[in-house]
């Protein structure tokens, strides 16, 4: 839920109840930065196809059954490596009017001796998948607060966008 506190409420009509931003990858140890777009500047690059979606149910199923469980400090769904694996899939989130394709580098995170999902836990009871930072990188992602909808476009994210 939007708060009188957030960014967007704060910035009122200047920004026009819309903002965008690319994310470009990134690996651990480093923090790419990037660029936060506003109003009539968060919209996308002519002739770019947008789908559109206002919300979504997803049931989320990865199977490892081929892989032992380990306990990690942040991440929730880890599994031991111990053959060096490193065919490692991608996943494609099915929305009503658009499929996002999450890759294999943005998925996982190797460990070496063991890999994660690269998804955390949150609080709420019941099934819960949020579409993180990590998840959207080189995707354009724009969100219109006044028709509630968010939209996204694949696009080559590079730092400070």
């Amino acid at each position: 839920a939007r708060t009188h506190e957030s960014l967007i409420s704060q910035l009122g009509e200047r920004a026009q109840g819309r903002f965008s931003h690319c994310l470009p990858p990134w690996r651990l140890g480093e923090v790419p930065d990037t660029a936060l777009q506003f109003g009539v500047d968060a919209g996308f690059q002519e002739g770019q196809q947008v789908p559109q979606y206002a919300y979504v149910l997803l049931p989320l199923a990865l199977c490892f059954s081929r892989f032992e469980a380990v306990e990690h400090q942040t991440f929730q769904s880890c599994y031991k490596n111990k053959n060096g694996f490193v065919d490692f899939p991608s996943m494609t989130f099915h929305f009503d009017k658009a499929d996002l394709e999450v890759g294999p580098n943005e998925l996982f995170i190797d460990f070496g001796d063991h890999f994660c999902i690269a998804f955390l836990p949150t609080n709420t009871e019941g099934p819960s998948v949020i579409i993180g930072n990590r998840w959207m990188a080189n995707y354009k992602f724009m969100y219109d607060l006044k028709a509630q909808q968010v939209s996204f476009a694949r696009e080559h994210c590079k730092k400070g966008m």
